[in-house]
């Protein structure tokens, strides 16, 4: 009953937006797409245009990582007006409320994926490559999340470094989204703790997605770097941040070579933290000539952590360029 309740939601906000198509014209809805908090248009975007194309995504994996690109979205949208003098403090309020919003839709998203279906224990639970694929979908999720979130800190950071008005505008937003990334590692681990290794056919489909995605993620963060660099310091720290993520690789590897599947998994998706890291840094860079500081790649999580999220909370990032 509740999903046929959630499909006819769906399909009224599909009807809704083609009425406002119609009515307003698709001009007014392309410019909606590119408009920024405070913008007139920007209502259009975030509660037409945007809900409908969740609806539109076809399965649960694919919505989570739909509201990763949303949680990305809103935080680029501050960034621009933050570079521009123009983030208020109502506007990083918007942001805030639309990130919160993101991220509860994840959550929910994935929080079936990391609860036993009605099994005496998390090994039984666990052993159906169905269920082990659900986990491994969740914490990919919840791993590309934090790997996001903590990001556009350091990036944030670095825009707020440019003055006092703008840092102190900034500031509540950056302690929203360090405690956001704090949130996804612990759902991440989480998720990781509750796989089962003897579920190697499910794990191993999980790591080669895992190498598929951080290497496509590498190459686009490559052609950012080849592009955009502003001193040879820049492409250097980069080069670093990439530099760790092949060791992050090399020690999946390592672990696969030795079949401890449930460590490569772990290690591969540090790989496709540091590779997202390493992209949004580079965006950053090519945006706004700013110079990102990203953390070296930790491969062994302290699973019992629950604290602030260590790479957020201990990296440091330079000012923009002059």
């Amino acid at each position: 009953m509740a999903s046929s309740r959630h499909a006819f939601t769906g399909y009224r906000l599909v009807a809704m937006s083609l009425v406002i198509v119609l009515v307003a014209g698709a001009g007014t809805t392309y410019a909606a797409e590119n408009s920024l908090p405070g913008d007139p248009l920007y209502g259009i975007k975030v509660n037409v245009a945007e809900p409908v194309e969740r609806v539109l995504t076809a399965s649960g994996e694919t919505q989570a990582q739909w509201d990763v690109t949303l949680a990305n979205r809103r935080l680029e949208e501050a960034e621009k007006l933050a570079a521009t003098g123009a983030l208020t403090a109502t506007n990083v309020q918007i942001v805030q409320t639309q990130l919160a919003d993101v991220t509860q839709n994840l959550n929910a998203s994935v929080a079936t994926a990391t609860t036993a279906p009605a099994a005496t224990s998390t090994v039984a639970a666990t052993s159906s490559p169905t269920q082990v694929a659900a986990i491994a979908q969740a914490s990919d999720a919840q791993s590309d999340l934090e790997a996001s979130l903590s990001a556009h800190v350091q990036v944030l950071d670095a825009l707020a470094s440019t003055s006092p008005t703008v840092q102190s505008v900034i500031a509540p937003l950056v302690a929203a989204v360090r405690a956001q990334a704090a949130s996804a590692r612990i759902a991440r681990i989480a998720a990781f703790s509750a796989l089962n290794a003897n579920a190697t056919s499910s794990i191993g489909s999980a790591i080669n997605s895992q190498m598929q995605a951080a290497a496509s993620q590498l190459n686009d963060a490559s052609d950012l770097i080849g592009s955009a660099s502003s001193s040879a310091s820049d492409t250097g720290q980069v080069a670093i941040d990439a530099s760790s993520t092949q060791q992050a690789m090399d020690a999946g590897k390592t672990s696969l070579a030795h079949g401890d599947l449930k460590q490569a998994f772990q290690a591969f998706q540090a790989m496709t933290r540091g590779t997202r890291a390493v992209q949004i840094a580079a965006q950053a860079q090519a945006d706004f000539g700013a110079r990102i500081t990203i953390p070296t790649i930790d491969i062994s999580d302290n699973s019992t952590s629950t604290g602030a999220y260590q790479d957020a909370s201990t990296s440091s990032s330079t000012s923009t360029s002059d």
